[in-house]
């Protein structure tokens, strides 16, 4: 199957050969080439992948997607074995009031954010995409948490056919967390307001966003 598919909206929404895995890897090139401080820091990189791939599905694709902003919680325990009473998952816990409070690590050059994770979403199609999942064990890690739980796929795109690959899971979108997130000035925020497909070329993002 052609990667040329990771802009075709049917075989993103259709899970159509590997369309989706070549969306994630595309994305993820396009974050390590405008934003490298980030990748380079290892955290944080959550915003600029869920920034790109909401350009890139609303603009591009020609299918709505906005941003979404709150808690996220994914279990790294090993079930299978008795309880330790030790952390199951790792989550990142937005706490902060309707503008956040800033309490979060980041790279120097770049604004500084509550604790919180970000990722896409495609409200009519009750799917959430995050491009982030691969770097989670690090994550985790980086926190003194040894992964011992199944390891998470490199991306989740989870939508009603694909959701029960992911059991344990927490995604909560909070209005204040969302609001904090698109104050940034780091990014062009406008196309949200735009008819989704308004750019066709897929190599346009490379030079507009």
């Amino acid at each position: 199957m052609s990667a040329a598919l990771f802009y075709d909206k049917d075989a993103l929404l259709n899970d159509v050969g590997t369309a989706r895995e070549a969306f994630s890897r595309y994305i993820h090139r396009v974050v390590e080439k405008y934003h490298p401080a980030v990748v380079a820091n290892g955290t944080g990189a959550c915003l600029y992948l869920a920034y790109h791939a909401t350009y890139f599905l609303h603009m591009i694709v020609g299918v709505r997607a906005i941003m979404q902003a709150g808690t996220m919680s994914w279990p790294f325990a090993d079930f299978t074995q008795p309880d330790d009473g030790g952390p199951t998952h790792l989550t990142y816990q937005w706490n902060g009031p309707e503008e956040g409070q800033i309490h979060a690590p980041i790279p120097s050059n770049c604004t500084p954010l509550p604790e919180v994770h970000v990722w896409t979403a495609l409200p009519e199609h009750k799917t959430i995409i995050d491009l982030s999942t691969g770097s989670f064990p690090i994550a985790a890690q980086k926190l003194g948490f040894t992964w011992k739980g199944p390891m998470p796929p490199p991306f989740m795109w989870s939508d009603p056919k694909t959701q029960s690959r992911f059991p344990g899971t927490k995604y909560e979108a909070r209005i204040g967390a969302i609001r904090s997130v698109v104050k940034l000035p780091e990014f062009n925020w406008s196309f949200q307001e735009k008819p989704a497909g308004c750019l066709r070329n897929p190599f346009i993002h490379l030079v507009t966003s």
